[in-house]
Parts: C-alpha cells; structure tokens; sequence
C-alpha cells in the first residue's frame, strides 16, 4: 500500500456525449449475385468470421452458362470462316499461276479475290464476336487460361461445369446479414450477405448544440460501454455532421475507434468524452486510489 500527496493540476474540461457503435460504412460489403442464378450451395452461417476471398456461396449461373454457349457456338463459326479464307486464298493463288500461263480470264481471278476479300470480312467479324463474348467471360471470372479450357472439350458437354460460380469475401470481416438458402432462384439486384470489417468501428455521437463550438475534429476521444465498467476505449473525432436533429437538437459527431479483439459489438450504447481548450483546476490523484463501495466511488484520506 503506498500513500501520496492530492495535488492539484490544470486539466481539459470534458465533453460529455452519448452515442452508438456502428460500422465504418467504407468497410461493408453488400454481396450480390453477378447474374441470375440458382444457389447451390451455402458456406457461412450468419455471425461467421470470414477472410478475404473465402468462399461464401457457390451458384449455378445462368447467364454465364449462355454466354458459354455463345462462346463455343462463336469460336466454332470463327474456325470455319478461317478455314474458308485458307481455302479461298489458295484458289486465288492458283488463279494467278494460271494467268501467267493464260489459262484463265482476267475477270474469273478478279472474281477469287473478291471471294477472299469477302472471307476476310467474316473472319473479322468473327473474331470481333469471340472477342466481344471474351470480355462478358472475364468478367464473370473466368481466366484465359478457363477459355483455353473450354476451347479443349468443345461437343464433350464437359462446359457446362464453367458456369458454376462463386461468391466470395471481399475482406476479413463478419457476416452481419444473411439472405439466402439452397436452391433458390436469386437475381443480380437481392443482396445475399453483408460483409463487415469490425476491426475499426465508427461510434456515432450526440453533440448538443451549445457544444458544437467545444468539440472539434482530430480531437482525441475516450469511449466507456456498460459492458466493461473496468475498461476504457480510445479513438478519435474524424467528423462533425453539418446538419442538426430538430427534434433532438444534436449534430452527429463521428468517432473512429480501433476494435482488434471485437469487443466493441455493433448497436452498443457508448459515452464518449472529448475534452476541449477550456481547462480548470482540479485535485487529482491516482485511478487506482479510487475504490467502489454499494456502487459508489471512495477514497481513503
């Protein structure tokens, strides 16, 4: 047991607020379908603890499927136009050879390079088609190296596994919101799961107007929950809403606070502490000196 001297000191006069722990808005991801679709299968449960690119569902895409098939169907119709260009190339060439010799008319080898100059134009067309549904491929997800894929098992059916899809974590987070089952018929526009970064939260404080001028953004902020009377949380006033409550007259002051461990849950009630330029005179001594006594603080003198 040690015994001090109460001094007297200078501190900041406070600011007192309460407020609400919520999400930092940049850190929640709404994941939808890329395209309508069957779920298949489910991975997470609603509260689960995911990481980036994990798995959360995987989905039979119907839209993907189609453009696989229009793929195929393309590249089939490209590989014909090119092996009739190749064709035709060598007619007109032949036709040449035999000009020299006098062998045909002028007017029939103008007639083959005409029919190349046509076959060319296909061929471009073609190639613009494949390139076009290409581009819709990526992007659904599927790499070059799946096109080359499914270049290798046309009329085996084996594409058919292309369009399976999967919907995946875009960071470490949880899953604060969970919409879906196996086997339901999902569109682009539903939101299936809410992905959330807990790791900093945001908690969204009361400013009453006759304190707007006393707290100020960059200001260090302390943070106190009723879930843990023993600890304190610190953070800081990344900004003050330009607009106030009518009814409540306060203005939202947002405090950014680093949540490593979770504790801070989501919708939790907070006081929050800012202190200002104002200071005044105060007794201090230390925090372990005070004790807790039928709920009330003591000191020994």
């Amino acid at each position: 047991m040690a015994i001090v001297d109460v001094t007297s000191q200078a501190i900041p006069n406070l600011v007192d607020m309460t407020g609400t722990v919520t999400p930092d808005e940049a850190r929640v991801a709404h994941v939808r379908p890329l395209a309508r679709g069957v779920i298949e299968q489910v991975w997470v449960r609603l509260g689960a603890r995911v990481t980036k690119g994990q798995p959360l569902a995987t989905y039979d895409n119907i839209q993907l499927g189609e453009y696989v098939g229009e793929y195929l169907s393309a590249r089939a119709m490209l590989r014909q136009a090119e092996a009739d260009l190749d064709s035709k190339r060598k007619i007109a060439e032949r036709g040449r050879a035999l000009l020299t010799l006098e062998a045909i008319a002028r007017q029939t080898l103008d007639l083959r390079e005409a029919e190349v100059k046509t076959a060319e134009a296909t061929v471009a067309s073609m190639q613009a088609t494949v390139s076009r549904v290409e581009e819709q491929l990526h992007r659904f997800g599927l790499t070059d190296a799946d096109l080359g894929k499914l270049s290798t098992v046309e009329g085996k059916g084996l594409h058919r596994e292309s369009s399976h899809a999967i919907l995946r974590a875009p960071f470490d987070g949880v899953i604060t919101r969970y919409d879906v089952a196996e086997g339901e018929l999902v569109e682009p526009d539903r939101e299936l799961f809410t992905v959330t970064d807990l790791s900093t939260v945001w908690v969204l404080a009361d400013v009453y107007e006759k304190d707007l001028t006393k707290v100020r953004t960059g200001a260090d902020a302390t943070v106190r929950l009723d879930a843990y009377p023993d600890r304190t949380f610190t953070g800081r006033v990344a900004f003050i809403a330009d607009s106030i409550d009518p009814e409540s007259r306060t203005a939202k002051a947002r405090v950014v606070v680093a949540n490593p461990t979770a504790a801070l849950k989501l919708d939790m009630f907070a006081r929050i502490s800012v202190p200002t330029a104002d200071q005044r005179d105060a007794l201090v001594i230390p925090l372990s000196a005070v004790q807790r006594i039928d709920n009330q603080a003591v000191v020994f003198v």
